[in-house]
């Protein structure tokens, strides 16, 4: 199977889990392709100065990839900076969030997947 660029739709979503600005979320599987395994496969687009609000991942884990930006992610209580090509993971029980504080796009693809 092969998706086309054209057949993906790309949503707006406005202060995502609290955070600020809209950011543009394309997924790449629908929920029923997940076969039970996780429920997001998408890549995401932070414009300046928007952010993905603080939150916790319980039963699942997040791993991002920063395709272009820079930016910063909460980990451990610290913000520290991302850049293209960093990886980021939070496993089950963390908190993060993210935020553009640079002056182009985070371009990123986001995986959720639930843990055992």
């Amino acid at each position: 199977m092969i998706k086309r660029k054209d057949t993906l739709t790309t949503t707006p979503i406005p202060a995502l889990l609290g955070g600020e600005g809209t950011i543009d979320r394309t997924p790449f599987l629908q929920p029923d392709e997940f076969h039970g395994k996780g429920r997001v496969y998408a890549h995401m687009r932070i414009p300046p100065g928007s952010s993905i609000g603080v939150h916790v991942h319980e039963g699942e884990q997040e791993i991002t990839v920063i395709l272009s930006g820079s930016g910063e992610v909460l980990e451990d209580g610290k913000w520290l900076p991302i850049h293209p090509g960093d990886v980021t993971i939070t496993p089950s029980g963390s908190e993060h969030g993210i935020r553009n504080t640079g002056d182009e796009d985070i371009e990123m693809i986001a995986l959720i997947l639930y843990v055992d």
